[in-house]
Protein backbone atom coordinates (compact mmCIF):
# COMPACT_ATOMS: atom_id res chain seq x y z
CA UNK A 1 0.00 0.00 0.00
CA UNK A 2 3.14 2.38 1.07
CA UNK A 3 4.74 1.47 -2.89
CA UNK A 4 1.39 2.02 -4.51
CA UNK A 5 1.05 5.46 -3.07
CA UNK A 6 4.67 6.74 -3.49
CA UNK A 7 3.90 5.58 -7.36
CA UNK A 8 0.84 7.69 -7.60
CA UNK A 9 2.75 10.49 -6.04
CA UNK A 10 5.13 10.65 -9.14
CA UNK A 11 2.88 11.24 -12.20
CA UNK A 12 2.89 15.21 -11.66
CA UNK A 13 6.73 15.34 -11.66
CA UNK A 14 7.13 12.69 -14.60
CA UNK A 15 7.25 15.11 -17.43
CA UNK A 16 10.02 17.18 -15.82
CA UNK A 17 11.92 13.76 -14.77
CA UNK A 18 12.13 12.44 -18.46
CA UNK A 19 13.43 15.44 -19.75
CA UNK A 20 16.17 15.30 -17.09
CA UNK A 21 16.82 11.76 -17.65
CA UNK A 22 17.29 12.64 -21.72
CA UNK A 23 19.35 15.62 -21.17
CA UNK A 24 21.89 13.35 -18.72
CA UNK A 25 21.84 10.51 -21.52
CA UNK A 26 23.11 12.91 -24.32
CA UNK A 27 26.54 12.73 -24.41
CA UNK A 28 26.78 16.24 -25.58
CA UNK A 29 25.45 17.74 -22.18
CA UNK A 30 27.85 18.01 -19.57
CA UNK A 31 26.57 16.83 -15.72
CA UNK A 32 27.10 20.22 -14.53
CA UNK A 33 24.80 22.15 -17.39
CA UNK A 34 21.94 19.59 -16.75
CA UNK A 35 18.87 22.10 -15.11
CA UNK A 36 18.87 21.87 -11.45
CA UNK A 37 22.11 19.35 -10.93
CA UNK A 38 23.53 19.06 -7.88
CA UNK A 39 25.69 15.82 -8.35
CA UNK A 40 26.76 12.73 -9.71
CA UNK A 41 27.59 9.39 -8.69
CA UNK A 42 29.11 5.87 -10.09
CA UNK A 43 25.58 5.07 -11.31
CA UNK A 44 23.49 7.67 -10.87
CA UNK A 45 22.33 11.73 -11.65
CA UNK A 46 20.99 14.02 -8.45
CA UNK A 47 18.84 17.10 -9.92
CA UNK A 48 16.67 19.43 -7.80
CA UNK A 49 13.14 19.77 -9.67
CA UNK A 50 12.12 23.62 -11.54
CA UNK A 51 8.39 22.44 -10.97
CA UNK A 52 9.12 21.69 -6.62
CA UNK A 53 12.34 22.99 -5.43
CA UNK A 54 11.78 21.12 -2.11
CA UNK A 55 12.09 17.78 -3.92
CA UNK A 56 15.35 16.09 -5.80
CA UNK A 57 14.94 13.93 -8.75
CA UNK A 58 17.63 10.66 -8.17
CA UNK A 59 18.11 9.67 -11.66
CA UNK A 60 19.62 5.59 -11.93
CA UNK A 61 20.62 6.45 -15.62
CA UNK A 62 24.42 5.13 -15.54
CA UNK A 63 24.84 1.26 -15.68
CA UNK A 64 28.70 1.11 -15.28
CA UNK A 65 27.80 -1.08 -12.63
CA UNK A 66 26.01 -3.72 -14.39
CA UNK A 67 22.66 -2.87 -12.77
CA UNK A 68 19.41 -2.23 -14.61
CA UNK A 69 17.94 1.23 -13.86
CA UNK A 70 14.48 0.29 -12.78
CA UNK A 71 16.68 -2.36 -10.46
CA UNK A 72 18.04 0.25 -9.03
CA UNK A 73 15.30 2.00 -8.06
CA UNK A 74 13.95 -1.14 -6.19
CA UNK A 75 16.51 -1.52 -4.27
CA UNK A 76 16.91 2.00 -3.23
CA UNK A 77 12.66 2.36 -2.65
CA UNK A 78 13.43 -0.57 -0.30
CA UNK A 79 15.57 1.26 1.86
CA UNK A 80 14.20 4.65 1.51
CA UNK A 81 10.51 2.94 3.28
CA UNK A 82 12.21 1.53 6.22
CA UNK A 83 13.54 4.83 6.63
CA UNK A 84 10.09 6.74 6.28
CA UNK A 85 9.66 9.32 9.30
CA UNK A 86 12.88 8.62 10.79
CA UNK A 87 14.88 11.82 11.91
CA UNK A 88 18.33 12.67 10.40
CA UNK A 89 17.49 10.18 7.07
CA UNK A 90 16.47 11.66 3.43
CA UNK A 91 13.13 11.27 3.06
CA UNK A 92 11.34 9.17 -0.32
CA UNK A 93 8.35 11.19 -1.80
CA UNK A 94 7.55 9.22 -4.86
CA UNK A 95 9.05 6.72 -7.27
CA UNK A 96 8.83 5.00 -10.85
CA UNK A 97 10.65 1.88 -12.52
CA UNK A 98 9.62 2.25 -16.09
CA UNK A 99 11.49 5.14 -17.68
CA UNK A 100 12.10 7.79 -17.13
CA UNK A 101 13.09 5.55 -13.95
CA UNK A 102 13.55 7.90 -10.42
CA UNK A 103 13.38 8.01 -7.44
CA UNK A 104 11.95 11.19 -5.54
CA UNK A 105 13.81 12.97 -2.03
CA UNK A 106 13.00 15.89 0.16
CA UNK A 107 15.96 18.59 -0.60
CA UNK A 108 17.96 18.28 2.61
CA UNK A 109 19.40 21.72 2.80
CA UNK A 110 23.10 22.29 3.73
CA UNK A 111 26.62 20.96 2.70
CA UNK A 112 27.80 17.27 2.79
CA UNK A 113 30.95 17.34 5.25
CA UNK A 114 33.24 16.64 2.60
CA UNK A 115 33.12 19.84 1.75
CA UNK A 116 33.40 21.24 5.17
CA UNK A 117 37.37 21.02 6.40
CA UNK A 118 36.92 19.59 9.76
CA UNK A 119 38.79 22.36 11.60
CA UNK A 120 35.55 24.97 10.66
CA UNK A 121 33.13 22.26 12.21
CA UNK A 122 31.09 23.99 15.00
CA UNK A 123 28.45 21.28 15.43
CA UNK A 124 26.81 21.76 18.75
CA UNK A 125 26.43 18.11 21.24
CA UNK A 126 22.74 18.23 20.15
CA UNK A 127 23.32 17.87 16.43
CA UNK A 128 25.86 14.79 17.34
CA UNK A 129 23.34 13.33 19.50
CA UNK A 130 20.61 13.70 16.76
CA UNK A 131 23.13 11.75 14.30
CA UNK A 132 23.76 8.74 17.04
CA UNK A 133 20.07 8.65 17.38
CA UNK A 134 19.26 8.25 13.93
CA UNK A 135 22.33 5.60 13.94
CA UNK A 136 20.66 3.51 16.36
CA UNK A 137 16.89 3.92 14.45
CA UNK A 138 19.21 2.42 11.38
CA UNK A 139 20.34 -0.10 13.27
CA UNK A 140 16.71 -1.45 14.36
CA UNK A 141 15.70 -1.56 10.98
CA UNK A 142 18.73 -2.90 9.28
CA UNK A 143 20.08 0.06 7.17
CA UNK A 144 23.15 0.73 6.46
CA UNK A 145 25.30 3.74 4.77
CA UNK A 146 28.77 4.70 4.32
CA UNK A 147 29.15 7.34 7.41
CA UNK A 148 31.85 9.24 4.99
CA UNK A 149 31.38 12.76 4.31
CA UNK A 150 29.77 12.58 0.60
CA UNK A 151 26.73 10.86 2.70
CA UNK A 152 26.36 13.61 5.12
CA UNK A 153 24.99 16.71 5.38
CA UNK A 154 25.38 19.52 7.94
CA UNK A 155 22.68 22.42 8.00
CA UNK A 156 22.99 24.21 11.45
CA UNK A 157 19.80 24.36 11.65
CA UNK A 158 18.44 21.17 10.19
CA UNK A 159 21.66 19.66 11.95
CA UNK A 160 23.29 16.02 10.26
CA UNK A 161 21.26 14.14 7.53
CA UNK A 162 21.67 10.73 5.81
CA UNK A 163 21.06 11.19 2.64
CA UNK A 164 21.84 7.52 1.21
CA UNK A 165 21.72 4.70 2.89
CA UNK A 166 20.75 0.76 2.00
CA UNK A 167 19.42 -2.38 3.31
CA UNK A 168 22.07 -4.47 5.07
CA UNK A 169 22.33 -6.62 8.00
CA UNK A 170 26.15 -6.28 8.27
CA UNK A 171 27.37 -2.83 9.40
CA UNK A 172 26.71 -2.57 13.29
CA UNK A 173 25.97 0.46 15.13
CA UNK A 174 29.70 0.36 16.66
CA UNK A 175 31.22 0.47 12.73
CA UNK A 176 28.67 2.92 12.08
CA UNK A 177 29.99 5.33 14.76
CA UNK A 178 33.54 4.37 14.59
CA UNK A 179 33.52 5.17 10.54
CA UNK A 180 32.43 8.51 11.17
CA UNK A 181 34.59 9.31 13.60
CA UNK A 182 37.51 8.24 11.28
CA UNK A 183 40.59 10.57 10.52
CA UNK A 184 38.45 10.22 7.28
CA UNK A 185 35.65 11.86 8.42
CA UNK A 186 35.06 13.67 11.64
CA UNK A 187 39.04 14.58 11.56
CA UNK A 188 39.85 15.01 8.03
CA UNK A 189 42.66 17.26 7.46
CA UNK A 190 43.61 17.53 10.83
CA UNK A 191 47.63 17.00 10.42
CA UNK A 192 49.42 14.26 12.26
CA UNK A 193 50.73 15.15 15.57
CA UNK A 194 47.89 17.40 16.15
CA UNK A 195 45.70 17.41 19.23
CA UNK A 196 41.99 16.03 18.50
CA UNK A 197 39.54 19.26 18.19
CA UNK A 198 37.25 19.99 20.64
CA UNK A 199 34.18 19.17 17.79
CA UNK A 200 35.07 15.55 17.59
CA UNK A 201 35.71 15.24 21.65
CA UNK A 202 31.96 16.40 21.97
CA UNK A 203 30.95 13.49 19.60
CA UNK A 204 32.99 10.93 21.64
CA UNK A 205 31.29 12.07 24.75
CA UNK A 206 27.74 11.89 23.19
CA UNK A 207 28.80 8.18 22.42
CA UNK A 208 30.01 7.67 25.95
CA UNK A 209 27.15 8.60 27.59
CA UNK A 210 24.42 6.83 25.15
CA UNK A 211 26.65 3.62 24.35
CA UNK A 212 28.94 3.54 27.32
CA UNK A 213 32.83 4.49 27.92
CA UNK A 214 33.93 1.30 25.87
CA UNK A 215 33.07 3.04 22.27
CA UNK A 216 35.06 6.28 23.77
CA UNK A 217 38.13 4.01 24.52
CA UNK A 218 37.92 2.44 21.12
CA UNK A 219 37.63 5.95 19.46
CA UNK A 220 40.67 7.45 21.58
CA UNK A 221 42.64 4.23 20.35
CA UNK A 222 41.97 4.39 16.89
CA UNK A 223 42.98 8.66 16.73
CA UNK A 224 45.80 7.79 18.91
CA UNK A 225 46.83 5.10 16.13
CA UNK A 226 46.60 7.92 13.42
CA UNK A 227 49.08 9.66 15.40
CA UNK A 228 46.76 12.17 16.98
CA UNK A 229 46.76 13.54 19.92
CA UNK A 230 44.06 12.58 22.55
CA UNK A 231 43.34 14.96 25.40
CA UNK A 232 43.42 13.87 28.95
Amino acid sequence: MVKHKLRERFRPYSVEVRSLTEKALDASIRMQDIPGYIGSGADSVVCRLSCDPDIVAKLPIIESSGIKPSKAVKESVGALVLGMGVPGLEQIVAYRRARPSAVLCRFVPGQTLRNVAADSWRIPTEHFAGLLATFKAMQERELATDTGGSNLVYDPEAGLTVIDYIKSRKQTLAQKVLEFASPETLLAGISIGATVPEHALRFRNVCATELGPEIAADMNQMWRKDCLIVPA
